[in-house]
């Protein structure tokens, strides 16, 4: 008796590390390059009735995926025509509260699970050519730390 209640009390610890590892291996990123556009995520996930947006956060912006391949190039099943929502990183700042409508391509971590994404490289898209080159003149940064003179 008291080997099958070891034997038992075994088997649910092996359970509850392989459950534990595999999480933990479904939780790393997928480096991706996505091309979307940005949508309002109130009135994407509310349609016409959305509520009103908050006043701390304003009407947040989600992706609404037109396409997205992985690093080798290969198009990422299940996602395309999918909504994702960005991780707020200081580099997804500008897609968070920008203007809804824009399409945008955008180099990143694709949290597939959570239907998220860690944003760490936006180009300009269809709108502004794809580039992800350097937008030194473009957007009037005028010092080595990117940072804008006011």
């Amino acid at each position: 008796m008291k080997t099958w209640k070891l034997a038992s009390v075994f088997v649910i610890a092996m359970l509850v590390f392989a459950g534990t590892f595999s999480a933990e291996a479904a939780e790393k990123g997928i480096s991706v390059t996505v091309t979307g556009e940005c949508v309002n995520l109130l009135k994407a996930v509310g349609g016409e009735n959305a509520p009103e947006a908050d006043g701390t956060f304003g009407a947040l912006n989600a992706l609404q995926v037109k396409e997205i391949t992985d690093a080798d190039g290969k198009a990422v099943e299940g996602v395309a025509g999918k909504l994702l929502h960005f991780l707020p990183t200081a580099s997804a700042s500008s897609l968070l509260g920008g203007e809804a409508g824009k399409t945008v391509t955008v180099k990143g971590l694709l949290f597939k699970d959570a239907a998220t994404l860690q944003v760490n490289e936006v180009g300009g898209g269809a709108d502004a050519g794809g580039d992800f080159g350097d937008d030194w003149d473009e957007i009037g940064i005028t010092t080595m730390s990117q940072q804008a003179i006011i």
